[in-house]
């Protein structure tokens, strides 16, 4: 679906999380199905966007420059990204991002995204930000209702705080730490800090 007067885009790619990045969410495998694809569709990518950001909500620094940088380059008419939950997850974002009359690429998806959708294609795009929409609130859910058990079982429900480590759904004394915490509080407790 990419015609003549589509040649230049720009890349947008995203993880959710430091902890997504490194637990193989990679945005560099997000960059080269992107290039693959601009490679064999004879695209020229002139700018790249990528951002470890959560977008439930509103406020990407990235993605808030790459609506800037669109802005400013009208001529750019084409945004090539892997798929619909790597751009939109709230409305605010994707109702400002639809002023901008471009065109998407959702590579993975194999979908195009017209500048100006017909009922169908609106609706699918609808579909997609709200089931983006809807896991995202989901996962918090199961998250909180897993921290509750936790903690109803007498374990820690999230990371151990400083000076003790998890281990085996325990939490026990970090023995390197304790002299450091021990003498911080003793410290503290003098009232001269």
């Amino acid at each position: 679906n990419i015609s003549k007067d589509h040649q230049k885009a720009v890349a947008y790619s995203r993880v959710s999380s430091e902890e997504q990045r490194a637990h193989g969410y990679s945005i560099l495998a997000q960059v080269d199905i992107i290039h693959e694809f601009a490679l064999s569709n004879n695209v020229e990518i002139i700018r790249e966007f990528s951002e470890v950001a959560s977008a439930m909500a509103p406020g990407r620094r990235e993605f808030n420059n790459l609506m800037l940088f669109l802005r400013k380059h009208t001529d750019c008419k084409l945004v090539l990204v892997e798929k619909e939950d790597r751009l939109h997850r709230n409305w605010p974002d994707a109702l400002e991002f639809q002023k901008l009359n471009v065109n998407v690429h959702l590579i993975k998806e194999n979908k195009y995204r017209p500048a100006k959708p017909c009922s169908s294609e609106w609706l699918d795009k609808a579909n997609n930000i709200n089931q983006a929409h809807y896991y995202s609130l989901n996962l918090g859910e199961q998250a909180k209702k897993g921290q509750k058990k936790k903690a109803e079982l007498g374990t820690w429900p999230s990371f151990a705080p400083l000076g003790y480590l998890n281990s085996n759904r325990e939490i026990i004394v970090d023995e390197s730490r304790e002299p450091i915490i021990k003498r911080l509080f003793e410290d503290f407790a003098t009232g001269e800090y």
